[in-house]
């Protein structure tokens, strides 16, 4: 009897631990789904912030994220970036700015290839007028300028607002009517006009 006793009260605890376990598993699962969602809603949060600090690369995720049927946050990935594309064509960019060249540099004696190490040099704030110098030197073919600024806009600069004025100028140049932060038009534009554009 005692026997019998021990072996069902076994098979009960046996059961309860396998229900215990069950709950247990459950619980854990949750908390991994929970975490994997916290992580995912982490990083289209940095990445939002980062997008909306100037930061190309984040704003080209948000693209991407927009464009993705399958990701998560696809419809609040496109409202923040037109959100940003929108802010950015509102604001106002006033050229005209002097740059404090070296002493003894004529900039008018550089040439195109010198300009674009200039302009990787220096910090972003100042990019957007080596950019206008560029543009505005008559010496230097427009077809030139327009491929140094097809360069800015293919993913090498990482200041929005720099990218940003590149479009400006481009559209301009191109006689276009896309929103500065419209780099994909442009590149499209480029890809099938580029070669008719006059040296």
């Amino acid at each position: 009897m005692d026997a019998k006793r021990i072996a069902d009260e076994l098979v009960e605890k046996n059961a309860e631990a396998n229900t215990k376990l069950k709950k247990l598993d459950e619980t854990i699962s949750m908390a991994s789904t929970t975490l994997a969602e916290l992580k995912l809603r982490s990083k289209f949060t940095l990445t939002l912030t980062a997008a909306q600090s100037d930061n190309r690369k984040a704003f080209d995720q948000l693209k991407a994220w927009a464009d993705d049927p399958a990701s998560r946050f696809q419809k609040e990935a496109l409202a923040a970036w037109q959100a940003i594309m929108d802010e950015y064509a509102d604001r106002l960019f006033i050229g005209g700015a002097k740059l404090p060249w070296k002493e003894g540099v004529d900039p008018n004696r550089l040439t195109l290839q010198e300009l674009k190490g200039v302009f990787s040099s220096v910090s972003a704030s100042w990019r957007p007028t080596v950019m206008e110098y560029i543009w505005n030197r008559t010496d230097i073919p427009k077809k030139d300028k327009m491929n140094f600024l097809v360069d800015v806009l293919s993913n090498k600069e990482e200041s929005l607002t720099v990218t940003e004025r590149a479009g400006r100028i481009f559209n301009a140049a191109a006689k276009l009517q896309y929103k500065g932060l419209a780099t994909d038009r442009f590149l499209d534009w480029w890809s099938e006009n580029g070669s008719k554009i006059e040296p």
